[in-house]
């Protein structure tokens, strides 16, 4: 038996209007995922008819490995199926180069086939990462189930996995 994971979101409700503007609601709910040996569970159920927006810091590597279990039953649609997830992670977990992808949540949830944007953060004049305003990304919010906001290189599935994307892309 392993240790239990979980992660915490503040689960935002949101709506979009006839001219795409997203409209925020001020309740601010929270829901708690944890992971017990091959189970999900959630701490609230949210109303399936309501989109929500998750968002969550990631600070720890227990958080880093709950929230892409929690990606992968989303992707399932298991869970969450009316909910965008906005992750910030400010500092690398790892100095592994061999494990730079697997904490680099924007690109596992690219290849999960999730609709990711990586956001790059960058350093201020004393060297720490840059926690930019989360609401200046609202305005596309609907079209992702990820946003990712890191120190990580910026990257939008929607962008490079149309043809004229791939086409600039160097295989070997």
């Amino acid at each position: 038996m392993t240790a239990d994971l979980s992660i915490e979101f503040e689960a935002i409700p949101f709506s979009v209007d006839d001219d795409q503007n997203v409209i925020v609601s001020n309740t601010i709910l929270q829901i708690k995922f944890t992971i017990r040996d091959n189970e999900i569970s959630q701490s609230i159920q949210l109303d399936s008819e309501q989109k929500y927006i998750l968002r969550a810091n990631i600070s720890t590597v227990d958080q880093l490995c709950a929230v892409q279990i929690v990606l992968l039953y989303k992707k399932l649609k298991k869970i969450i199926p009316n909910c965008t997830i906005q992750l910030v992670q400010k500092h690398k977990f790892f100095a592994y180069e061999d494990l730079y992808f697997w904490n680099n949540i924007g690109i596992v949830a690219a290849q999960m086939g999730l609709k990711t944007k990586s956001i790059k953060v960058y350093k201020d004049h004393e060297g720490e990462n840059l926690t930019p305003d989360l609401d200046l990304y609202l305005a596309e919010i609907n079209q992702y189930d990820l946003q990712y906001i890191s120190f990580y290189d910026s990257f939008d599935t929607l962008t490079i996995l149309q043809p004229e994307g791939i086409n600039k892309c160097a295989f070997p």
